[in-house]
């Protein structure tokens, strides 16, 4: 007994005097969290007598233990870090973490962080676009395009609403909805240097995440599009005015076969045209991509004023090329598009007596059909070649060898250099020479057709050109001139193509 006492006044004077162990940091991070972070917990202890540490660490929700950690003899000093995921938890859910050391003699003080609180997860989703990044005014549609599939990691429903703007500010023209509510600013509604953003707004039902496309800003661009009442709109194409030579040149196609000899003209050109002519155009020209269909035609007149008939079981229907029609009314046709833009008609019209032509093209801002010398330099563009586009015809365009006695829709072939299609067969394009009968080959600048009352009483010649369907392959060369000598009525696959001078920018 003597012994044991000593022993237990010993231990009871240590406890007296031991110092209890410390909280010295206790970290609860990220201090902002969302459904599928992890949480970290970092808890430093500290022992003013040195002291071996023993650690318990709680993770609590609304006072309720999640996670629990235990570390045995710590040295003062020593940081303990532990991680937990909030795969599983939701948004608004509370988190705190509870820190108690105790050593071998005494235990410490229970440390708390504040409540952290899981925020809302803002829905992921791949950021908009417009289409296209390159775009031109009054040609293309500007489209947003969203992600289909937005993620949600809280699992709310998300949904996405569209919204425009223009130069900063609300966008509040016209929308045309393809995939989704508003998506579309039609091109017609579309401004060169105009500056166009889309924003997207997904709602998970807590709250609203909106991103932003990178603005579109639409330039002037060479292709352009004309709006009808109903019928698609016409594909145009800005053509910077230049030189050309005009008339037969020699040539031989891709397979080096010998097709054209100038001296031999086939008997479908005039005789009295030149061989060659030059010739200089001053005014740029906006020129439609394709021939005017049947409708488009038909939009601007009214149906039942072609005579077309061998055309009329064609696979491409009312995408066909207007074909038969009278020549004054396609003047009037092309008045009534002039009109539409509330551009001034080109032709003169006199009641029931038809539209003829006028001798100075240039001067007139409405749309017409093109010159003979515009129509040749359109479909020369710019080259030597004997078909425009092509050496070889049936690459060039619909003939007779390849199409299979019918007219097809515009652009199946590929376009010259000018970006214009079919100015080499599928229908035959009347041009605005309207002369008497010998008119010879247009040549310097600016050439002016031949004025032509239709009421005169003179024998009337209408010049059309590129050939059609019906042509073996080198009757439709660039050069060839055929011509109508009835009363004024086109051919049965004999079309038109509409042009504009641009007189002013």
């Amino acid at each position: 007994m003597r012994s044991i006492l000593p022993l237990a006044l010993l231990l009871l004077t240590a406890c007296d005097q031991n110092e209890a162990p410390t909280i010295a940091n206790l970290e609860l991070s990220p201090s902002e969290v969302v459904t599928g972070d992890t949480l970290k917990v970092s808890v430093q202890v500290d022992d003013p007598d040195n002291d071996l540490i023993h650690l318990q660490v709680q993770l609590k929700q609304r006072n309720r233990v999640v996670r629990e950690w235990t570390h045995w003899r710590l040295k003062p000093g020593e940081v303990v870090e532990e991680e937990y995921s909030l795969a599983a938890h939701e948004a608004r859910e509370k988190f705190t973490v509870e820190a108690l050391p105790w050593d071998d003699w005494t235990k410490g003080t229970r440390v708390a962080t504040e409540e952290l609180v899981i925020a809302n997860s803002l829905p992921e989703a791949e950021a908009p676009y417009i289409h296209p990044i390159v775009a031109w005014a009054q040609y293309h549609d500007l489209r947003c395009y969203k992600d289909e599939l937005p993620t949600d990691a809280d699992g709310d429903d998300v949904t996405a609403t569209m919204e425009w703007f223009v130069d900063g500010a609300r966008y509040e023209g016209p929308l045309v909805t393809r995939l989704h509510a508003g998506d579309t600013i039609p091109f017609h509604a579309t401004e060169v240097g105009r500056s166009y953003q889309c924003k997207v707004h997904y709602d998970d039902g807590r709250e609203i995440h909106t991103m932003e496309t990178t603005p579109v800003v639409p330039s002037f661009g060479n292709t352009r599009k004309v709006p009808f009442d109903f019928a698609p709109p016409m594909e145009i194409e800005r053509v910077i005015a230049g030189s050309a030579v005009l008339g037969c040149n020699p040539w031989r196609d891709q397979l080096g076969n010998s097709y054209v000899n100038c001296n031999n003209r086939v008997g479908l050109v005039n005789p009295e045209g030149l061989p060659t002519a030059s010739v200089q155009l001053s005014h740029d020209l906006w020129v439609a991509r394709t021939e005017l269909s049947i409708d488009q035609f038909e939009d601007l007149l009214g149906p039942g004023l072609l005579s077309n008939d061998a055309y009329t079981d064609s696979t491409c229907g009312r995408n066909c090329p207007a074909t038969g029609m009278a020549v004054t009314r396609a003047f009037r046709a092309a008045n009534e598009l002039s009109e539409l833009q509330g551009l001034e008609p080109c032709y003169p019209c006199q009641g029931g007596n038809g539209c003829f032509n006028t001798p100075n093209p240039y001067v007139c801002e409405g749309w017409r059909l093109p010159t003979e010398a515009e129509w040749e330099y359109l479909a020369r563009a710019g080259s030597n070649l004997a078909f425009s586009g092509n050496n070889t015809p049936h690459f060039a365009g619909w003939t007779s060898g390849v199409a299979n006695e019918e007219l097809h829709s515009g652009c199946r072939k590929l376009p010259n250099a000018f970006n214009l299609c079919d100015m080499t067969g599928n229908a035959a394009e009347l041009t605005s020479s309207l002369v008497q009968d010998g008119h010879p080959l247009p040549q310097g600048p600016d050439p002016q057709d031949v004025a032509f009352d239709p009421n005169s009483g003179d024998s009337l010649v209408v010049y059309h050109r590129g050939g059609s369907v019906e042509d073996w392959g080198h009757h439709a060369a660039i050069y060839v001139r055929k011509k109508t000598t009835d009363d004024g009525n086109a051919g049965e696959a004999v079309g038109i193509r509409l042009v504009r001078s641009i007189l002013t920018e």
